[in-house]
């Protein structure tokens, strides 16, 4: 046991994942081939676990022995991972204070070469030891701020308002440098995360820039002008990476101004959810249209001039001018939070654009009647966590959830494939 224990960690700790498919080496039929399939050998040899016992026997002679693990391990030493350009990261959100959620998606994080990173699209509210767990993570942890963090600074623990959550959390995460900001005060910023050869770019906006543009009414979402013509330049020096995500703690979509299509449904939208109009619940008045119809020009090479939107409630007026030289193709997803609930789906009015909504990452359903998830307070089913697999070669973008995955009508949150 010594020796596999040790076995498991020079596969976890150096070997990146380097295949997908249905391969025989692929023994969890995760689409990669890495530690995990080592570990389900040995679960099923000496702990008895049948979960795998169909594709554990890798070499096809009847009984599942070291020989199958050596097997693996020779496919992860000679395959050099040419065939597909890979690159993964986990998702999680609206954790409220509590690690329920932040705790195993860190140690998945840290313990699997699978990962790359982890983004957190705000509500992140962080007690002091949930700081010390980020500032502790080997690999980078992208975090933006939602409404609570934001509004909240005074009225509700470990909210620090915007200049405070830039101060509190974004300083002590990235104190060399390590995303690139945009503003001395506000919280948004870029940063690049390369592995295996590949670049993805991970664009990090402040929807609540409420010191910066001097706003008093609460919940609204604001930009500057300022935060809008950064975005841009930020994009027109992106068309070289492999993938571009953008965080923001809201969806896009409200009752107003582009509502999701109801009629749309998958694995990945929480059946109380199939009709609800107002998904992605965009805070305020303002035209919740501006940053995907920038993504569309960014996309099309179609540029924007002049083209007036509104932020806020008091309609501060916006001006978009884009300057994209050509259509780019590595557009990867919208990722955020704030409902509570699964909704993963392609934007109704930009069906090109992924927008990645992740359930609720605190303790319980978090208040919301249309999370359909069933969640424990401990164990798997607490935590709710998805995974983004992204193959550039094939343009192919897999979703697996992590943690909570039963849903109220028993089936199961498992796995979702969309293009970019």
């Amino acid at each position: 046991m010594k020796f596999f224990g040790g076995l498991l960690m020079f596969f976890v700790a150096i070997v990146p994942c380097v295949a997908y498919g249905q391969v025989v080496e692929d023994v969890n039929r995760d689409g990669y081939v890495n530690g995990g399939d080592v570990t389900a050998i040995y679960n099923c040899m000496l702990n008895d676990d049948m979960t795998y016992a169909a594709t554990c026997d890798v070499d096809g002679d009847g009984h599942v022995t070291s020989v199958d693990v050596a097997i693996v391990y020779n496919y992860l030493l000679n395959h050099d991972g040419t065939s597909d350009r890979r690159m993964s990261f986990l998702h999680i959100s609206d954790t409220h204070s509590v690690d329920v959620t932040l705790k195993p998606a860190l140690e998945i994080l840290n313990s699997d070469a699978t990962y790359s990173f982890m983004v957190l699209t705000g509500d992140f509210l962080p007690t002091e030891t949930m700081m010390q767990e980020v500032l502790a993570s080997e690999k980078p942890v992208f975090i933006i701020p939602g409404n609570h963090d934001s509004w909240d600074e005074g009225t509700t623990a470990n909210s620090f308002g915007q200049s405070g959550f830039r101060q509190q959390v974004l300083n002590r995460l990235y104190p060399n440098g390590e995303v690139n900001f945009g503003d001395d005060v506000a919280n948004y910023f870029y940063a690049d995360v390369t592995q295996n050869g590949c670049t993805i770019r991970v664009i990090g906006l402040d929807l609540y820039e409420i010191e910066t543009v001097g706003s008093t009414i609460k919940n609204s979402v604001i930009f500057s002008q300022k935060q809008i013509d950064w975005l841009i330049s930020v994009l027109e020096d992106s068309g070289d990476k492999d993938g571009v995500i953008i965080l923001t703690h809201n969806g896009f979509g409200n009752a107003r101004s582009n509502p999701r299509d109801p009629n749309y449904i998958n694995e990945f939208v929480s059946i109380n959810a199939y009709t609800f109009f107002d998904t992605y619940n965009y805070f305020g008045t303002g035209d919740a249209d501006m940053v995907p119809s920038i993504v569309e020009a960014y996309m099309t090479g179609e540029n924007l001039v002049d083209s007036a939107f509104y932020s806020g409630y008091r309609l501060e007026k916006i001006n978009v001018t884009t300057h994209f030289d050509s259509p780019r193709n590595n557009f990867i997803a919208h990722y955020g939070g704030h409902i509570h609930f699964d909704v993963v789906e392609y934007l109704s009015w930009h069906p090109r654009q992924l927008m990645c909504i992740v359930a609720y990452g605190g303790l319980g359903n978090g208040g919301r009647e249309y999370n359909d998830l069933i969640k424990t307070d401990t164990g798997e089913d607490s935590y709710t966590i998805n995974a983004s697999n992204i193959n550039f070669t094939t343009h192919e973008h897999k979703i697996v959830r992590l943690g909570s995955k039963k849903k109220v009508d028993g089936t199961l949150r498992e796995s979702i494939l969309f293009n970019f």
